[in-house]
Protein backbone atom coordinates (compact mmCIF):
# COMPACT_ATOMS: atom_id res chain seq x y z
CA UNK A 1 0.00 0.00 0.00
CA UNK A 2 2.77 2.34 0.86
CA UNK A 3 4.82 1.80 -2.59
CA UNK A 4 1.25 2.49 -4.22
CA UNK A 5 0.95 5.83 -2.43
CA UNK A 6 5.03 6.49 -2.87
CA UNK A 7 4.30 6.13 -6.96
CA UNK A 8 1.01 8.68 -6.30
CA UNK A 9 2.83 11.54 -4.48
CA UNK A 10 4.31 12.68 -8.22
CA UNK A 11 0.21 12.82 -9.50
CA UNK A 12 0.18 16.06 -11.51
CA UNK A 13 -4.00 15.66 -12.49
CA UNK A 14 -6.05 13.35 -13.88
CA UNK A 15 -9.11 12.88 -16.23
CA UNK A 16 -11.69 11.47 -14.25
CA UNK A 17 -13.08 12.81 -10.72
CA UNK A 18 -14.47 9.66 -9.54
CA UNK A 19 -11.24 7.85 -10.19
CA UNK A 20 -9.49 10.07 -8.49
CA UNK A 21 -11.39 10.58 -5.39
CA UNK A 22 -11.44 6.12 -4.57
CA UNK A 23 -8.10 5.73 -5.89
CA UNK A 24 -5.03 8.27 -6.29
CA UNK A 25 -5.13 9.42 -2.22
CA UNK A 26 -1.18 9.56 -1.80
CA UNK A 27 -0.86 9.50 1.96
CA UNK A 28 -2.84 8.39 5.15
CA UNK A 29 -5.81 9.99 6.89
CA UNK A 30 -3.75 9.39 9.83
CA UNK A 31 -4.49 13.65 11.10
CA UNK A 32 -0.70 14.45 10.09
CA UNK A 33 -0.23 17.26 7.72
CA UNK A 34 0.64 15.23 4.95
CA UNK A 35 -2.60 13.76 4.87
CA UNK A 36 -4.46 17.12 4.79
CA UNK A 37 -2.62 18.24 2.09
CA UNK A 38 -3.09 15.11 0.17
CA UNK A 39 -6.77 15.33 0.29
CA UNK A 40 -7.01 18.56 -0.45
CA UNK A 41 -4.70 17.70 -3.75
CA UNK A 42 -7.44 15.63 -4.57
CA UNK A 43 -10.00 17.73 -4.17
CA UNK A 44 -8.29 20.06 -6.73
CA UNK A 45 -7.56 17.16 -9.41
CA UNK A 46 -11.25 16.71 -9.05
CA UNK A 47 -12.41 19.93 -9.98
CA UNK A 48 -10.17 19.89 -12.80
CA UNK A 49 -10.91 16.91 -14.46
CA UNK A 50 -14.34 17.82 -14.09
CA UNK A 51 -13.87 20.75 -15.92
CA UNK A 52 -11.72 18.77 -18.39
CA UNK A 53 -14.69 16.32 -18.82
CA UNK A 54 -17.29 19.29 -19.57
CA UNK A 55 -17.28 18.54 -23.89
CA UNK A 56 -17.46 14.83 -24.44
CA UNK A 57 -19.80 14.99 -21.22
CA UNK A 58 -21.88 17.22 -22.90
CA UNK A 59 -21.94 15.06 -25.65
CA UNK A 60 -23.18 12.32 -23.47
CA UNK A 61 -25.89 14.24 -21.92
CA UNK A 62 -27.15 15.51 -25.10
CA UNK A 63 -27.46 11.99 -26.67
CA UNK A 64 -28.91 10.77 -23.68
CA UNK A 65 -31.59 13.21 -23.39
CA UNK A 66 -32.61 12.56 -26.72
CA UNK A 67 -32.59 8.85 -26.41
CA UNK A 68 -34.93 9.07 -23.43
CA UNK A 69 -37.60 12.09 -24.42
CA UNK A 70 -39.95 9.94 -26.26
CA UNK A 71 -40.52 7.39 -23.25
CA UNK A 72 -40.01 9.82 -20.20
CA UNK A 73 -40.68 13.00 -18.98
CA UNK A 74 -38.39 15.63 -17.15
CA UNK A 75 -37.53 18.02 -15.15
CA UNK A 76 -34.59 20.35 -14.20
CA UNK A 77 -34.19 20.90 -10.66
CA UNK A 78 -31.55 23.51 -8.97
CA UNK A 79 -29.69 23.19 -5.52
CA UNK A 80 -30.12 25.94 -3.07
CA UNK A 81 -26.78 24.83 -1.18
CA UNK A 82 -24.65 22.19 -1.26
CA UNK A 83 -25.48 18.45 -1.78
CA UNK A 84 -24.20 15.34 -1.05
CA UNK A 85 -25.40 12.28 -2.30
CA UNK A 86 -23.75 8.95 -0.78
CA UNK A 87 -22.10 10.97 2.31
CA UNK A 88 -22.04 7.36 3.94
CA UNK A 89 -20.45 5.40 1.51
CA UNK A 90 -17.05 3.13 1.75
CA UNK A 91 -14.39 5.72 0.76
CA UNK A 92 -10.63 6.13 1.34
CA UNK A 93 -11.85 10.15 1.78
CA UNK A 94 -13.78 9.16 5.10
CA UNK A 95 -16.49 10.62 3.58
CA UNK A 96 -18.45 9.45 0.19
CA UNK A 97 -19.88 11.03 -2.82
CA UNK A 98 -22.03 9.32 -6.28
CA UNK A 99 -20.41 10.19 -8.62
CA UNK A 100 -20.85 9.01 -12.63
CA UNK A 101 -18.31 6.64 -13.41
CA UNK A 102 -17.67 6.56 -16.65
CA UNK A 103 -17.54 10.64 -16.80
CA UNK A 104 -16.50 11.33 -13.19
CA UNK A 105 -19.46 13.86 -12.68
CA UNK A 106 -22.12 14.37 -10.48
CA UNK A 107 -25.37 12.57 -10.28
CA UNK A 108 -27.91 11.59 -8.13
CA UNK A 109 -28.87 7.63 -8.63
CA UNK A 110 -32.26 6.87 -9.69
CA UNK A 111 -32.79 4.84 -6.73
CA UNK A 112 -32.21 7.44 -4.41
CA UNK A 113 -34.90 9.75 -5.86
CA UNK A 114 -37.66 7.03 -5.99
CA UNK A 115 -36.90 6.64 -2.18
CA UNK A 116 -37.57 9.71 -1.36
CA UNK A 117 -40.61 10.43 -3.48
CA UNK A 118 -41.81 7.03 -2.63
CA UNK A 119 -41.14 7.84 1.09
CA UNK A 120 -42.98 11.61 0.70
CA UNK A 121 -45.92 9.87 -1.25
CA UNK A 122 -46.64 7.35 1.92
CA UNK A 123 -46.39 9.95 4.34
CA UNK A 124 -47.71 13.05 2.88
CA UNK A 125 -50.26 11.44 0.74
CA UNK A 126 -50.70 8.42 2.95
CA UNK A 127 -51.91 10.53 5.41
CA UNK A 128 -55.48 10.92 4.02
CA UNK A 129 -55.42 8.12 1.50
CA UNK A 130 -54.36 5.06 2.82
CA UNK A 131 -54.20 3.90 -0.66
CA UNK A 132 -50.95 5.74 -0.95
CA UNK A 133 -49.25 4.33 2.19
CA UNK A 134 -46.17 2.46 1.17
CA UNK A 135 -45.31 -0.71 4.07
CA UNK A 136 -43.82 0.38 7.14
CA UNK A 137 -41.88 -1.55 10.37
CA UNK A 138 -41.66 -0.48 13.97
CA UNK A 139 -37.97 0.05 15.77
CA UNK A 140 -37.95 -4.03 16.13
CA UNK A 141 -38.49 -4.56 12.21
CA UNK A 142 -41.90 -5.96 12.53
CA UNK A 143 -44.75 -4.66 9.99
CA UNK A 144 -47.20 -2.63 10.92
CA UNK A 145 -48.78 -1.50 7.89
CA UNK A 146 -49.35 -3.24 4.03
CA UNK A 147 -48.85 -0.75 0.92
CA UNK A 148 -51.53 0.76 -0.44
CA UNK A 149 -53.07 0.06 -3.47
CA UNK A 150 -52.13 2.97 -5.54
CA UNK A 151 -48.52 2.90 -3.76
CA UNK A 152 -47.59 -0.42 -5.23
CA UNK A 153 -49.13 0.45 -8.60
CA UNK A 154 -46.59 3.37 -9.01
CA UNK A 155 -43.37 1.92 -6.70
CA UNK A 156 -44.04 -1.79 -6.99
CA UNK A 157 -45.06 -4.59 -5.32
CA UNK A 158 -42.16 -6.02 -2.99
CA UNK A 159 -41.55 -9.70 -2.31
CA UNK A 160 -43.46 -9.82 0.82
CA UNK A 161 -46.72 -8.46 1.85
CA UNK A 162 -46.59 -6.75 6.03
CA UNK A 163 -50.22 -7.24 7.18
CA UNK A 164 -52.28 -4.71 9.42
CA UNK A 165 -51.65 -7.46 12.35
CA UNK A 166 -47.88 -7.72 12.09
CA UNK A 167 -47.22 -10.59 10.10
CA UNK A 168 -45.20 -10.96 7.17
CA UNK A 169 -46.57 -13.53 3.78
CA UNK A 170 -44.58 -13.91 0.84
CA UNK A 171 -45.69 -13.01 -2.32
CA UNK A 172 -45.53 -15.72 -5.14
CA UNK A 173 -42.72 -15.33 -7.85
CA UNK A 174 -45.25 -14.35 -10.55
CA UNK A 175 -47.30 -11.93 -8.76
CA UNK A 176 -43.94 -9.56 -7.82
CA UNK A 177 -44.91 -6.72 -10.38
CA UNK A 178 -42.52 -3.52 -10.42
CA UNK A 179 -44.72 0.03 -10.51
CA UNK A 180 -45.76 1.72 -13.07
CA UNK A 181 -42.89 4.77 -12.59
CA UNK A 182 -39.52 4.36 -13.79
CA UNK A 183 -36.69 6.81 -12.13
CA UNK A 184 -33.37 7.08 -14.03
CA UNK A 185 -30.69 9.19 -12.61
CA UNK A 186 -30.46 12.80 -12.78
CA UNK A 187 -27.39 14.17 -14.57
CA UNK A 188 -25.72 17.24 -13.67
CA UNK A 189 -26.45 20.14 -16.82
CA UNK A 190 -23.24 20.40 -18.65
CA UNK A 191 -22.81 23.58 -18.52
CA UNK A 192 -22.54 23.72 -14.52
CA UNK A 193 -19.85 21.14 -14.19
CA UNK A 194 -17.22 23.51 -13.84
CA UNK A 195 -18.51 25.05 -10.65
CA UNK A 196 -20.28 22.03 -9.13
CA UNK A 197 -17.92 20.68 -6.61
CA UNK A 198 -17.56 22.95 -3.44
CA UNK A 199 -15.45 22.00 -0.31
CA UNK A 200 -17.32 21.78 3.01
CA UNK A 201 -16.53 21.15 6.29
CA UNK A 202 -18.49 19.00 9.75
CA UNK A 203 -16.95 19.38 12.90
CA UNK A 204 -17.89 16.62 15.21
CA UNK A 205 -17.16 18.15 19.02
CA UNK A 206 -17.76 14.45 21.06
CA UNK A 207 -16.07 11.32 19.45
CA UNK A 208 -15.28 9.96 22.58
CA UNK A 209 -19.04 10.13 23.73
CA UNK A 210 -19.92 8.93 20.46
CA UNK A 211 -17.82 5.99 20.13
CA UNK A 212 -18.51 4.35 23.49
CA UNK A 213 -15.56 5.72 25.56
CA UNK A 214 -16.90 8.97 27.97
CA UNK A 215 -19.90 8.55 29.26
CA UNK A 216 -21.71 12.21 28.73
CA UNK A 217 -20.49 14.87 26.02
CA UNK A 218 -18.76 17.99 27.84
CA UNK A 219 -18.03 21.41 26.31
CA UNK A 220 -14.64 20.45 27.25
CA UNK A 221 -14.09 17.99 24.02
CA UNK A 222 -12.21 18.96 21.55
CA UNK A 223 -13.31 19.16 17.89
CA UNK A 224 -12.12 17.29 15.16
CA UNK A 225 -12.99 19.02 11.77
CA UNK A 226 -13.95 16.79 8.68
CA UNK A 227 -13.49 18.64 5.10
CA UNK A 228 -15.67 16.66 2.56
CA UNK A 229 -16.76 17.47 -1.04
CA UNK A 230 -20.43 18.41 -1.81
CA UNK A 231 -22.19 19.10 -5.42
CA UNK A 232 -24.04 21.87 -6.71
CA UNK A 233 -26.43 23.03 -9.46
CA UNK A 234 -28.72 21.45 -12.19
CA UNK A 235 -30.12 18.23 -12.23
CA UNK A 236 -32.38 16.89 -15.12
CA UNK A 237 -34.75 14.49 -12.92
CA UNK A 238 -36.19 11.92 -15.39
CA UNK A 239 -39.30 9.97 -14.97
CA UNK A 240 -40.73 7.02 -16.67
CA UNK A 241 -44.02 5.56 -16.96
CA UNK A 242 -44.98 2.02 -18.12
CA UNK A 243 -48.25 2.76 -18.91
CA UNK A 244 -49.25 1.69 -22.60
CA UNK A 245 -51.83 4.01 -23.01
CA UNK A 246 -50.64 7.26 -24.30
CA UNK A 247 -52.95 9.43 -22.71
CA UNK A 248 -53.28 7.68 -19.45
CA UNK A 249 -48.97 7.77 -19.36
CA UNK A 250 -49.43 11.81 -19.74
CA UNK A 251 -51.53 11.98 -16.77
CA UNK A 252 -48.83 9.21 -14.90
CA UNK A 253 -45.82 11.23 -15.74
CA UNK A 254 -47.42 14.51 -14.98
CA UNK A 255 -48.60 13.14 -11.35
CA UNK A 256 -45.17 11.55 -10.67
CA UNK A 257 -43.29 15.17 -11.36
CA UNK A 258 -45.38 17.17 -9.30
CA UNK A 259 -45.14 14.76 -6.78
CA UNK A 260 -40.95 14.83 -7.64
CA UNK A 261 -40.85 18.26 -7.33
CA UNK A 262 -43.05 18.40 -3.79
CA UNK A 263 -40.29 16.03 -2.67
CA UNK A 264 -37.44 17.99 -3.69
CA UNK A 265 -38.83 20.81 -2.72
CA UNK A 266 -39.52 20.31 1.14
CA UNK A 267 -37.52 17.20 2.09
CA UNK A 268 -34.82 17.53 -0.18
CA UNK A 269 -31.78 14.79 -1.26
CA UNK A 270 -28.82 12.60 0.13
CA UNK A 271 -27.39 13.24 3.44
CA UNK A 272 -27.92 16.00 6.06
CA UNK A 273 -31.18 17.05 5.19
CA UNK A 274 -31.88 17.78 8.69
CA UNK A 275 -29.47 20.79 8.26
CA UNK A 276 -30.68 22.53 4.95
CA UNK A 277 -28.76 20.13 2.52
CA UNK A 278 -29.87 18.68 -0.44
CA UNK A 279 -32.87 21.06 -0.59
CA UNK A 280 -33.95 21.75 -4.43
CA UNK A 281 -36.57 23.58 -6.23
CA UNK A 282 -37.88 22.77 -9.79
CA UNK A 283 -36.89 25.58 -12.68
CA UNK A 284 -37.66 25.34 -16.42
CA UNK A 285 -35.79 23.78 -18.68
CA UNK A 286 -35.06 25.48 -22.42
CA UNK A 287 -37.74 23.36 -23.41
CA UNK A 288 -40.30 24.06 -20.46
CA UNK A 289 -39.79 27.58 -21.10
CA UNK A 290 -40.70 27.70 -25.31
CA UNK A 291 -43.58 25.50 -24.49
CA UNK A 292 -44.84 27.71 -22.05
CA UNK A 293 -44.24 31.10 -24.39
CA UNK A 294 -45.81 29.23 -26.79
CA UNK A 295 -48.97 28.49 -24.70
CA UNK A 296 -49.00 32.05 -23.41
CA UNK A 297 -48.75 33.12 -27.37
CA UNK A 298 -51.83 30.52 -27.93
CA UNK A 299 -53.64 31.72 -25.43
CA UNK A 300 -53.52 35.23 -26.56
CA UNK A 301 -54.43 34.80 -29.72
CA UNK A 302 -57.82 32.84 -28.58
CA UNK A 303 -58.15 35.60 -26.57
CA UNK A 304 -58.25 38.00 -29.72
CA UNK A 305 -60.57 35.77 -31.42
CA UNK A 306 -57.51 33.62 -33.20
CA UNK A 307 -58.78 30.07 -32.98
CA UNK A 308 -55.34 28.64 -34.39
CA UNK A 309 -52.03 29.06 -33.47
CA UNK A 310 -48.48 29.16 -35.67
CA UNK A 311 -47.30 25.92 -36.24
CA UNK A 312 -50.65 24.09 -36.24
CA UNK A 313 -51.91 21.83 -39.07
CA UNK A 314 -54.97 21.99 -40.25
CA UNK A 315 -57.66 20.61 -42.98
CA UNK A 316 -58.17 23.45 -45.72
CA UNK A 317 -60.93 22.98 -48.24
CA UNK A 318 -60.80 24.84 -51.67
CA UNK A 319 -64.51 26.64 -51.73
CA UNK A 320 -63.91 28.75 -55.08
CA UNK A 321 -62.12 28.32 -58.32
CA UNK A 322 -62.47 30.25 -60.87
CA UNK A 323 -60.74 32.71 -63.99
CA UNK A 324 -58.83 35.87 -62.77
CA UNK A 325 -56.66 37.78 -65.12
CA UNK A 326 -55.87 34.99 -67.33
CA UNK A 327 -55.09 32.83 -64.18
CA UNK A 328 -57.06 30.38 -61.92
CA UNK A 329 -57.78 32.26 -58.22
CA UNK A 330 -59.03 29.60 -55.60
CA UNK A 331 -60.61 30.73 -52.63
CA UNK A 332 -59.87 28.56 -49.04
CA UNK A 333 -61.57 28.33 -45.65
CA UNK A 334 -60.62 25.70 -42.73
CA UNK A 335 -62.85 22.94 -42.75
CA UNK A 336 -65.90 23.29 -40.54
CA UNK A 337 -65.25 26.76 -39.36
CA UNK A 338 -67.08 29.95 -40.10
CA UNK A 339 -64.98 32.17 -37.68
CA UNK A 340 -64.67 35.13 -40.48
CA UNK A 341 -60.58 34.90 -41.29
CA UNK A 342 -58.80 34.39 -44.33
CA UNK A 343 -57.35 31.65 -45.34
CA UNK A 344 -54.04 32.70 -47.58
CA UNK A 345 -50.79 31.09 -49.42
CA UNK A 346 -48.14 32.56 -50.41
CA UNK A 347 -47.60 29.52 -52.98
CA UNK A 348 -51.14 28.69 -53.91
CA UNK A 349 -51.99 24.70 -54.31
CA UNK A 350 -53.42 23.86 -57.54
CA UNK A 351 -56.28 21.79 -56.69
CA UNK A 352 -59.75 21.40 -57.66
CA UNK A 353 -62.82 22.86 -56.09
CA UNK A 354 -64.17 20.83 -52.96
CA UNK A 355 -60.82 19.06 -52.62
CA UNK A 356 -59.34 19.08 -48.82
CA UNK A 357 -56.03 18.56 -47.85
CA UNK A 358 -53.50 19.21 -44.84
CA UNK A 359 -51.82 22.48 -44.26
CA UNK A 360 -49.87 24.25 -41.30
CA UNK A 361 -50.15 28.06 -40.12
CA UNK A 362 -46.81 29.31 -41.33
CA UNK A 363 -47.95 32.83 -39.39
CA UNK A 364 -50.87 34.82 -38.93
CA UNK A 365 -50.97 38.06 -40.37
CA UNK A 366 -53.53 40.12 -37.72
CA UNK A 367 -53.86 42.97 -40.31
CA UNK A 368 -55.64 41.34 -43.05
CA UNK A 369 -57.43 38.87 -40.59
CA UNK A 370 -55.74 35.94 -42.03
CA UNK A 371 -53.71 33.37 -42.02
CA UNK A 372 -50.79 32.31 -44.24
CA UNK A 373 -50.31 28.58 -44.75
CA UNK A 374 -48.41 25.98 -46.51
CA UNK A 375 -49.40 22.59 -47.70
CA UNK A 376 -48.39 20.20 -45.29
CA UNK A 377 -46.62 17.20 -46.81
Amino acid sequence: LQSCRDVLKSLQGGDNASLLMVRYLRAALDGTQEGVDAKKDIFDHMRTAAAAAQPIYARAFHLRREALSGVSAARTFETLGPMIVGLGGSNVLETGLTLNTLYGTPMIPGASVKGIVAHYCSQVLGAADPAYLGPALDDRNQPTQPAGEIYEALFGKVDRVYNAGGTVSPVPTGEMSGGYLRFYDAWLEPDGLRDAFVDDVMTPHHGDYYGGKADLPTDFDDPNPVTFMAVQGRFEVRVGCEEPDPGKRREWLAFAMDLTQKALEAWGLGGKTRAGYGRMKAVLSAEETKARADQAKARELRESGWAHAEGEVLTVRCIEVKPFKGKMKRKFAIEGETDGKDVRFESVPEVEKGQTFAARVRRIDKANKAYIMEKSD
